[in-house]
């Protein structure tokens, strides 16, 4: 399908963008290659890897700004472990963008979901490859790859090793900008219309446009974050107690008393009676 959106014309210092493409099959990156070169002018295909030791070479070699990489790579690697070689051996830092298979490698999406960082299922979809290439124009006609923050991929890659949730995740806000936020200074999430609002524990707020049902299902899973309200989502760490007769929620640090819904208020009560208290005490915190 032709690509419709309008790439912009490079600036002096950007007159292409170079990539690499890390992939075990040659036909699929061939592919890969085919619509890079087609939809971007100004961006240019320094080679292609099928295996870890080639893909550390060439990446070493040619210092690519954008390299695509399908995350299993051939015997035990994932491209993974090829960043990891690249860093250690002091690669410049470059924007990736992962191939996965749809339905394969859960983890590693989430993690990616967490941090910000591109993917693409497989079969590559043309329109989302050339939406993601689109920004990464965009973003490298204002800055340099030099300057890119790497915050996200390493946080991805900690999250991946450590097999745990990330303490620090990555949301974009209001404004378009992508904003780190430290999990464990959170107090709750608050929704208003399709916003949702992060409320730190030094008062501050962090406004995001996503629905807070899609917080919710992740946080609810991998955090001690819990749904008290159609509009709220609380952050157990800060639950010094709840008043089930009058639904009130007093926090253990900053902001204010929340109260829980009737239906959600219930299910909260229902939570603490059963929790575990080795790991937060919480049965001593509702009355």
């Amino acid at each position: 399908m032709e690509n419709t959106l309008q790439i912009p014309k490079p600036m002096v210092g950007h007159k292409e963008i170079t990539v690499v493409i890390v992939e075990d099959i040659i036909k699929e990156a061939n592919e890969l290659r085919d619509i890079l070169e087609k939809e971007f002018p100004n961006v240019k295909v320094l080679g292609d890897a099928q295996d870890f030791d080639s893909a550390v070479e060439l990446i070493l070699t040619t210092q690519p700004m954008v390299v695509l990489m399908d995350i299993v790579l051939g015997g035990t690697y994932e491209s993974f472990d090829v960043i990891r070689a690249v860093q250690y051996k002091g690669c410049k830092p470059f924007i990736p963008i992962f191939i996965t298979a749809f339905g394969k490698n859960e983890y590693a999406v989430r993690a990616m979901k967490y941090t910000k960082i591109e993917y693409i299922d497989k079969p590559v979809d043309n329109n989302k490859l050339n939406k993601i290439m689109f920004e990464i124009s965009k973003k490298l006609l204002v800055d340099s790859i030099e300057n890119l923050d790497n915050n996200g991929l390493n946080d991805m890659m900690e999250m991946i090793s450590k097999n745990k949730s990330p303490d620090i995740i990555t949301v974009r806000d209001l404004e378009g900008n992508l904003v780190r936020v430290e999990m464990k200074k959170v107090l709750y999430l608050e929704a208003e219309g399709n916003r949702t609002y992060f409320v730190m524990s030094d008062d501050s707020l962090i406004k995001t446009n996503k629905g807070i049902k899609e917080y919710d299902d992740s946080l609810s899973n991998d955090y001690e974050f819990i749904r008290v309200h159609d509009a709220i989502l609380l952050n157990l760490i800060f639950l010094q107690n709840y008043n089930h007769g009058k639904r009130t929620i007093k926090l253990s640090t900053g902001g204010k008393n929340l109260i829980a819904s009737q239906r959600l208020g219930q299910s909260l009560k229902s939570y603490l009676l059963k929790y575990d208290p080795t790991k937060l005490s919480l049965r001593e915190r509702f009355f």
